[in-house]
């Protein structure tokens, strides 16, 4: 049987056809390799629910009120100024944009239960997500890295929800509140931002809970004259100096924070007074766990520091308190009172540092129901202090005394307290001056009490 002929179309048109056909199935891949997706341009006002179909080089104005804009993945492109989506209108949603480009990627300003999620904003000259004058709006599942100030911005905006969002490698900030109170910051991830992860600056009575600030340069959370803000259980780790910062911030609550191998100390209080931390951990930061400069009437309560340099460290702090905390295996100091007077350090353990507790030209302090064991010196150690109350404090197998006064130190009362098996001896005073009264204790050894 003959097979059927096998030509193909191509073969069985004349040949000019063919170098037609050719030439313009040519033209056709060309126009579709040369030509971009298509995009509009110029500023795009909408005033209705709007979805995007194609990227958008230029600014979108939302201009009414209960508008949507989805931007449906769709990128929104700026030339290095102006601002990215604006609006003034409340009760808008922005949704699936990418923004960048801007100096402000999304703005809103004078908005309010307004919802802004799931968008991606960088490479923008100032902020990639900003809030101005803005209340009651939610800012949430966002992307926000490369911008030149801060991922997301709060001035003067109140009743906020910031949740869940990502924001890594912006110049200055991950998440800032500046002069905005009572909003609530949540679960949010600040990764690599050049100054802070979290920077709150006269922002008051916010909560920020549940947070991540890594491998910041400088700061995990820096509060600065802000006051009355409730932060728990936040992350600060591998921050390039301090995980928790508060500087002139009073009335603040820390509990149940963790700040881990940060560059310098992972809770510092400095001129900042009426504050409470409980629960709290430091481990492995290289100068303090916790550390007060210049400030006072804070309370810490049943914190954790361990593997630091100083576990609890006070400089030229008076009248807080330290109580029951948990201070082990620091290399320097347990609990270390410098300039410092008038605290109260009660019921607190400082274990397997060089020294357990030490009072260094600090007047006026009371230590009761502390206990000191198996520091490689001195579980008490009292250099050039005065007037200072030991009470119902006990120390144990360290590695030279247990109570060990010498130099200035003068008009100090031991009563009550007790200690064994200190290498050295258990307690001994050396000091000069006025002397020192020593009632009702229980020492094993002893050398001039």
């Amino acid at each position: 049987m003959k097979r059927p002929s096998t030509i193909s179309m191509f073969e069985a048109l004349p040949a000019n056809h063919l170098r037609l056909l050719v030439v313009v199935a040519t033209a056709l891949v060309v126009a579709v390799l040369a030509s971009p997706a298509a995009a509009t341009s110029g500023t795009l006002t909408i005033t209705s629910n709007t979805t995007l179909t194609e990227d958008h080089s230029g600014n979108i104005v939302i201009d009414a009120d209960d508008v949507t804009l989805d931007c449906a993945g769709h990128s929104v492109i700026g030339a290095g100024s102006g601002l990215g989506i604006y609006s003034v209108r409340s009760r808008l949603t922005i949704t699936g944009c990418v923004v960048s480009g801007f100096e402000l990627g999304v703005f809103l300003v004078g908005s309010s239960n307004s919802l802004v999620t799931g968008n991606r904003a960088f490479d923008n000259s100032n902020q990639g997500i900003a809030l101005n004058t803005t209340d009651h709006s939610r800012v949430t599942g966002n992307t926000v890295y490369r911008n030149v100030t801060t991922g997301i911005g709060l001035a003067f905006s109140d009743h906020n929800t910031v949740t869940h969002n990502k924001a890594y490698d912006n110049v200055r900030a991950g998440i800032d509140l500046f002069f905005s109170d009572d909003n609530v910051v949540e679960d949010n991830k600040a990764t690599g931002d050049g100054d802070f992860g979290f920077v709150l600056t006269e922002a008051h009575r916010n909560t920020i809970s549940d947070n991540a600030s890594l491998d910041s340069p400088d700061h995990g959370y820096f509060l600065f004259r802000a006051s009355e803000n409730a932060l728990s259980g936040n992350k600060a780790d591998g921050n390039g100096f301090g995980g928790f910062t508060l500087n002139e911030s009073d009335r603040n609550t820390l509990t149940d924070n963790s700040a881990v191998s940060n560059g310098h100390v992972g809770f510092s209080i400095f001129r900042s007074d009426d504050n409470w931390l409980s629960g709290n951990s430091a481990v492995d930061n290289a100068f303090a766990g916790f550390e007060l400069t210049e400030s006072l009437d804070n309370t810490l309560s049943q914190n954790s520091s361990k593997y630091n340099d100083f576990g609890i460290n006070l400089f030229q702090s008076s009248s807080n308190s330290i109580v029951g905390n948990s201070v082990l295996e620091n290399s320097s100091f347990g609990i270390n009172l410098n300039t410092s007077d008038s605290n109260v350090v009660s019921d607190n353990t400082a274990m397997k540092s060089n020294i357990g507790f030490a009072v260094f030209l600090s007047d006026g302090n009371m230590l009761t129901g502390n206990r000191a064991s198996r520091n490689q010196t001195d579980g008490f150690h009292v250099n050039d202090a005065s007037s200072n109350v030991f009470n119902g404090n006990r120390a144990d197998r360290n590695g030279a005394v247990g109570f060990n006064v010498f130099f200035g130190s003068e008009l100090n009362t031991f009563t009550q307290n007790s200690g064994c098996n200190n290498a050295f001896v258990d307690a001994r005073d050396t000091s000069t001056g006025a002397g020192n009264t020593w009632l009702n204790n229980s020492f094993c050894t002893t050398s001039g009490v």
